[in-house]
């Protein structure tokens, strides 16, 4: 699931910027980094939510089979879920889980980008170049400082 979300967030951006790129000339327009994090983090989640939800619903009836066994395996339950109840089976509950990612994967991204804005830093001509190390100075104290 986490996989399949940043490779969706990562090629949403890639879209996003090319059309930033093509059809956006003027350069006073400049959208937030964090708040393109959190909608394109947000859609990334709901997609990957969506798509993996006949997974999770295979995970959960395996789970809560009890000692009384339906199914013999992941494969023999998706094929058992699949004959009795169709596609409708495969992605039950599926609405309530995309409403479960969908604004966690906003905040993740959200902060991510939040986050590489605010901890890179820029070369002499304007580059951004990755911050090597994060340091924390201590305080001098009274006697060190006089």
């Amino acid at each position: 699931m986490q996989f399949l979300k940043v490779v969706f967030y990562e090629a949403l951006k890639d879209v996003t910027e090319y059309g930033k790129q093509r059809w956006i000339s003027s350069s006073k327009w400049q959208v937030n980094n964090s708040f393109e994090g959190l909608v394109l983090g947000g859609l990334a989640g709901g997609l990957s939510a969506y798509l993996t939800t006949p997974l999770d619903v295979v995970k959960t009836r395996l789970q809560v089979q009890g000692s009384t066994l339906m199914y013999n395996g992941w494969l023999d339950a998706m094929y058992n879920i699949w004959v009795r109840e169709g596609m409708k089976g495969m992605f039950r509950g599926s609405i309530p889980r995309i409403a479960w990612y969908i604004p966690a994967s906003a905040l993740t991204f959200m902060a991510v980008e939040f986050l590489r804005e605010h901890f890179n830093e820029r070369g002499p001509n304007g580059d951004l170049r990755d911050v090597a190390r994060l340091s924390i100075e201590k305080k001098k104290s009274l006697q060190e400082a006089a």
